[in-house]
């Protein structure tokens, strides 16, 4: 693990640099477990029918989205922009 030392205003302060990235990827999927649960909890009472759309991103920095479709169940991750219009384009044809 990577420390990083540095000082704010004459005190001395520790920060945990980007030695763990798999610490991001751990955090980002109990993210989305987490909101997977409690959007399946919004199905189940019968409060959400639309489909959920969402951005996040990796450890890294960078940018994907992600949608859920409640009528199936189905999640897909990892997509384009551009997927999820043409996802949501082909499910409301």
């Amino acid at each position: 693990m990577l420390i990083h030392s540095y000082h704010i205003e004459g005190k001395s302060a520790l920060r945990l640099g980007q030695a763990r990235p798999w610490m991001g990827t751990l955090l980002a999927t109990l993210k989305l477990q987490m909101k997977r649960f409690w959007t399946e909890i919004l199905v189940e009472l019968g409060q959400m029918r639309e489909p959920q759309v969402w951005r996040t991103s990796d450890p890294y920095g960078r940018l994907s989205w992600c949608a859920y479709d409640p009528d199936t169940g189905r999640t897909l991750e990892n997509l384009s922009e551009q997927e999820v219009r043409i996802w949501l384009e082909e499910r409301y044809r």
